[in-house]
């Protein structure tokens, strides 16, 4: 039977290189920005994001966020503090129709909002495209301070993202390793032809146990 929501929660890169750096690493907190629907807001948040998609549904989510993953277990998602986003519309009843930054500066909520749709960049592209985000079935973890700026204009949000990302040292904060054998459901290559150099990577990393959990955009696209 067809499900609409994944057993397990996907975080995706867009390099090889990345890829490797959580594996040996773990992952870290990156400053992303939203857009407060109804309002000349925007807020940036130090997160790790993931998304609830099926692998039978994950083709476009690649196009967007890059070809590289690791599949966790919703447990250590919940155990680094992840929770499903609150997506909104400008005509969601509880939000708050205002520009005044305090309002959303005081609610714990703030940093789970997001639009159910937008205009946003592709990792590849520097044009923005329709997106609807609502499919995405976002997870996200955060870290720190949500900081509310007003925008005028969707360039306006992402300057002031890149400069915050050169700034705000918290962006480079770090959760706790998964465990290789009870956190770690898939290693996610976009191209066959990586995997001998990758499994050789994984045994000389003391990674072997992960072997058997690597997949590749080729096969997904073929047998799910």
């Amino acid at each position: 039977m067809n499900t609409l929501s994944s057993h397990t929660l996907f975080h995706f890169t867009h390099s090889l290189k990345s890829l490797q750096s959580i594996l040996n690493n773990g992952l870290r907190f990156s400053l992303i920005a939203e857009k407060i629907p109804n309002s000349r807001l925007m807020y940036t948040v130090p997160a790790i994001c993931f998304c609830n998609i099926p692998l039978s549904a994950i083709k476009e989510h690649l196009d967007w966020y890059g070809e590289y993953g690791i599949g966790f277990t919703p447990a250590y998602c919940k155990s680094i503090g992840a929770t499903p986003v609150c997506y909104v519309h400008g005509a969601s009843p509880f939000l708050p129709k205002t520009n005044k930054s305090n309002l959303f500066q005081q609610s714990r909520l703030t940093p789970f909002l997001k639009r159910t749709a937008g205009l946003q960049k592709k990792y590849n592209c520097h044009r923005y495209k329709w997106k609807v985000f609502y499919d995405e079935k976002e997870w996200r973890a955060i870290d720190g301070r949500c900081n509310i700026w007003p925008i005028d204009n969707l360039a306006d949000m992402y300057s002031k993202q890149d400069d915050l990302k050169v700034n705000e040292k918290y962006t480079w904060s770090k959760v706790p390793n998964p465990s290789i054998n009870g956190d770690i459901e898939y290693i996610i290559l976009k191209e066959r032809n990586e995997v001998p150099n990758f499994i050789q990577w994984l045994v000389n990393n003391g990674l072997k146990d992960l072997i058997p959990k690597v997949i590749t955009v080729e096969q997904i696209m073929k047998d799910f």
